[in-house]
């Protein structure tokens, strides 16, 4: 039986691997440090999942995710290899393999996975960036606000000075 689940951490080690099959099948296998709560007075062992994914989404992971990266993952949970190291420690593989990867909180350093829409213009040097577009209910909240500039401007044109007769 497979559980499915979803899981936050940074990519570590090393940037994600892809590798292309003959068949015309991708997968990208990355690892992921799994962030865990505290509990006051624990200290918990960080833990390292084992990520792989298929299909175009492994070709977006292999362009657009580095080492450090944020991440969510879900998928599917598979079941924990356990092995002893050669120290004599018994330790545990933990695999997962997704469904679909989201980078969350990009570095500074690198560039943004979306590019900027082209406006035509040409940025000038130093020039401020430009603003965001509106959300539709900015939009809204824009044109309501503009609707009752003008109703207020109509209403004191409207209104007779003194001396004058209104007919």
């Amino acid at each position: 039986m497979a559980f499915t689940g979803q899981l936050t951490g940074s990519v570590v080690g090393r940037d994600p691997e892809v590798k292309y099959f003959e068949n015309g099948n991708i997968v990208a296998n990355f690892t992921v440090s799994a962030r865990q709560f505290k509990r006051k007075g624990e200290e918990q062992v960080p833990r390292y999942v084992r990520v792989a994914i298929w299909g175009k989404s492994a070709e977006y992971v292999g362009n657009y995710l580095k080492r450090g990266d944020s991440v969510l993952v879900t998928g599917r949970i598979g079941r924990p290899e356990i092995y002893q190291s050669n120290t004599g420690e018994t330790k545990v593989n933990e695999n997962f393999s997704a469904d679909n990867v989201e980078k969350f909180m990009p570095r500074e350093d690198s560039q943004p996975a979306v590019a900027p829409a082209d406006t035509g213009a040409c940025p000038m040097p130093g020039a401020p960036p430009a603003a965001p577009p509106l959300t539709v209910g900015q939009q809204n909240v824009a044109n309501f606000n503009r609707a009752q500039a003008a109703q207020q401007q109509q209403q004191t044109q409207a209104v007779p000075q003194s001396g004058e007769i209104p007919f």
